[in-house]
């Protein structure tokens, strides 16, 4: 089933417009987004997924994503000015102000375990000055840029930092020191980062997609490029997010730590029935290709079919939809009994697919 899930999500997510007015909006306020970072979004032959989250940020219309990228482009990189990353041209360029890009997502890295040896005991201060050079040369090499979002590397599953290196290669960079974490980097490294970006987003800057992989199983290599069978959806999932308005000002940020509200906005509130669990019909137990799910892209709040707030359903969650209703979702959670029914509002942290 994750394959199918896969290939339908980039056709699929122009469902999510349907039932998220603000997504073709969010897209078109911007003329060019640049992405900038290394080779997990760039590079397609490591699995990169920056070409799908393009694809699906600009869907049928004009180019208006393109793609900055350099192997090993780590976050200290970027902050030098002479780097020679800011001087090449970029994949798939802007159909219109590709030189002058009017916001920038910065996709932060660094190719080193961040470990308390390596960073003076303070991995999260570490990042933070790199990541504060990063935003100064940004803004002098793009100083049309009106907004820059921090988006860090793709993480382990809900921010795990266990996934084994045991049988993975390497991307080319060398083999695993035996002295380092016997992690995937990248998931390591997740937390530091994201924990440092928090510290850093105020005004234009911005809180990008939390990205993580699904299962360990999605990297490819100790370093953390993703497996191709991988970098497709979560691609679509970060283009999504960006397509729907996340990271923007004011807007939604998956990485936001806010709790969730303890009840729906009453002006939006689905219609409830005390009898709903018997009057709707069960899942069956063989999903078909045209059954319609929601993938959740960022933390949204569950509630019961007589809107109890329930649990946050976290990135990477899947529901079976079994009623679409003014703005709302009613479906089941896919590891759940099918009586265990949710309502989900729709917004830019979900999109909707086939299975």
């Amino acid at each position: 089933m994750a394959i199918a899930r896969s290939s339908a999500l980039l056709l699929a997510l122009a469902l999510t417009a349907t039932f998220s007015p603000s997504s073709g909006k969010a897209q078109s306020q911007f003329v060019c987004t640049e992405f900038i970072g290394y080779s997990q979004m760039g590079n397609t032959d490591w699995g990169g997924w920056g070409p799908y989250a393009a694809q699906v940020m600009v869907g049928g219309g004009p180019d208006t994503v393109q793609l900055r990228w350099e192997n090993g482009a780590a976050a200290f990189r970027w902050a030098d000015p002479g780097f020679s990353g800011w001087n090449i041209s970029p994949t798939s360029p802007c159909t219109r102000s590709s030189s002058a890009p009017d916001r920038v997502i910065l996709d932060i890295t660094h190719n080193e375990y961040l470990t308390a040896a390596r960073t003076n005991g303070d991995p999260v201060g570490f990042m933070e000055t790199r990541i504060r050079g990063f935003i100064a040369q940004a803004r002098a090499h793009r100083q049309s840029a009106r907004s820059i979002v921090l988006q860090p590397v793709v993480g382990g599953p809900n921010h795990a930092t266990t996934c084994q290196i045991a049988g993975l290669p390497s991307s080319g960079s060398g083999p695993h020191d035996p002295n380092d974490p016997g992690v995937v980097r990248a998931s390591y490294n997740h937390p530091y980062i994201h924990a440092a970006i928090e510290r850093i987003v105020a005004g234009d800057v911005t809180m990008g997609y939390d990205s993580m992989v699904r299962t360990c199983a999605d990297y490819n290599d100790w370093e953390g490029h993703l497996a191709r069978a991988a970098s497709q959806p979560i691609g679509a999932m970060i283009g999504s997010f960006y397509l729907n308005g996340g990271g923007q000002a004011g807007g939604s940020n998956a990485g936001a730590t806010a709790p969730p509200p303890a009840q729906p906005d009453a002006s939006n509130t689905p219609p409830s029935s005390p009898s709903l669990s018997q009057a709707l019909p069960a899942p069956p137990a063989d999903a078909s290709p045209s059954d319609l799910w929601l993938v959740v892209l960022g933390q949204v709040q569950t509630f019961s079919p007589d809107m109890e707030p329930l649990s946050v359903a976290t990135s990477g969650q899947w529901y079976r939809i079994l009623r679409i209703e003014d703005g709302w979702m009613l479906g089941v959670w896919e590891f759940d009994p099918p009586d265990s029914l949710v309502w989900i509002e729709l917004g830019p942290n979900v999109a909707v697919t086939p299975s």
